[in-house]
């Protein structure tokens, strides 16, 4: 299979993958080996809704491994994953409950597929207590979302999960905003990615009905249509894939 590589120096991008295990494997087998002057940015949610949270850790955890050039950022999903079990003790406002709002947006299916991986039946994973899912998640998969960074930041591009405030810096801005927000999504769609003057193009994933590409603005959740895209920046084009699928799909802009 020939490589896919538009561009002699190129920044990969790939949006939400939700446990899409399958359709991340098609994509990098087009893409890997990365080269020395190539860049993989991964924007977050990782984990649940899909049925191999675990494989798409275990698959990042050997990227981070054998690359340097492989940048994984946090999700909100990675973040109500952690908070939920124990992993991590976010300050959370008093009357908000992580491991309910991760349970009801797929934390379910993520708790039934780390249950497998440890050989629990998913009678058992659906009945086991929160703090008890802390013991089946290795601990190199912790420690993975541990180091997991909130924003990365490149000379043409600023790299979030959801949002950001686009004038300001984002070492500035918290993870209630660089994780969750959806406001600067909605901005720029309502008026067509046109007419923006901050400094540096937004490549963000979060905000579910994409692809969107304008020039101050990308979004690459794909969500809606259950799928998970690649997109390289230089040349401003990218791939589908669909889990259970043998073929990615050419997406140009």
């Amino acid at each position: 299979m020939s490589k896919w590589r538009p561009s002699s120096e190129n920044i990969y991008v790939i949006g939400d993958i939700h446990g899409k295990y399958s359709a991340l494997k098609l994509i990098l087998n087009r893409i890997l080996p990365l080269r020395k002057q190539d860049l993989l940015i991964l924007l977050g949610d990782y984990v649940d809704r899909g049925p191999d949270s675990y494989n798409v850790i275990s698959e990042l955890i050997k990227l981070k491994n054998k690359y340097d050039n492989v940048i994984c950022l946090l999700g909100n999903h990675e973040w109500l994953f952690m908070a939920s079990v124990g992993i991590t003790n976010p300050l959370v406002p008093p009357g908000v409950s992580p491991a309910q709002v991760w349970l009801s947006n797929g934390g379910i299916e993520t708790v039934v597929d780390y249950a497998k991986n440890a050989g629990l039946a998913k009678n058992e994973a659906m009945h086991m207590s929160l703090s008890r899912v802390k013991n089946i998640v290795p601990q190199d998969h912790q420690q993975f979302m541990l180091n997991l960074k909130s924003y990365y930041e490149l000379d043409k591009y600023k790299f979030v999960h959801a949002g950001c405030d686009p004038n300001s810096q984002l070492k500035d801005q918290s993870n209630d905003i660089l994780l969750w927000n959806t406001s600067l999504w909605h901005f720029v769609s309502k008026n067509k990615g046109k007419g923006f003057s901050w400094d540096k193009t937004i490549v963000c994933a979060h905000n579910y009905n994409g692809p969107f590409v304008s020039d101050k603005y990308i979004m690459l959740d794909v969500s809606a249509m259950g799928k998970l895209m690649c997109f390289e920046l230089n040349s401003r084009t990218g791939f589908l894939a669909t889990p259970g699928k043998s073929r990615l799909v050419m997406r140009s802009t």
